[in-house]
């Protein structure tokens, strides 16, 4: 498998496991209540019909395109680069909103639920800036070697 190949299955799988990590976030709010992104996002798809308003909310309609265009290029060859930036530039200000709260709350299961999120988008930018690394230190091929 060629390089490029192993670079466009490994950024498939990243934005993956972005899209999964961010359903793992968890949130606690006043009165007791909590729930994970997961069956946050649930109860608002499942009101889609009647509610159809309630994705134009920045909280949730950044996120939620932004998941759904990590999905899309989990079926592309090559994941367009612009599609997945703007999909990661979407879904993590959320994440990182969590983080923030999470800190200043002292929430610590909050924090941790978005520990694989950060872990993955780690992952993600290094994908990304490893190929650029590793065109730049490659230098002229000799037919010496």
């Amino acid at each position: 498998m060629s390089y490029s190949a192993q670079l466009s299955s490994r950024r498939r799988w990243i934005n993956g496991f972005l899209v999964l990590s961010s359903l793992v976030g968890y949130l606690r709010w006043g009165g007791g209540q909590n729930a994970f992104f997961l069956e946050i996002e649930a109860g608002i798809l499942s009101e889609l019909t009647n509610k159809p308003l309630d994705l134009l909310h920045p909280a949730i309609g950044m996120p939620f395109s932004g998941q759904i265009l990590l999905l899309i290029t989990l079926f592309q060859s090559v994941p367009n680069r612009v599609v997945s930036w703007l999909g990661f530039g979407l879904l993590s200000p959320l994440i990182l909103f969590v983080l923030i709260i999470s800190i200043a709350a002292g929430e610590l299961e909050m924090m941790l639920s978005v520990l694989p999120y950060l872990f993955f988008a780690t992952l993600y930018i290094t994908a990304w800036v490893f190929k650029k690394e590793h065109h730049k230190h490659q230098g002229p091929k000799s037919d010496l070697l």
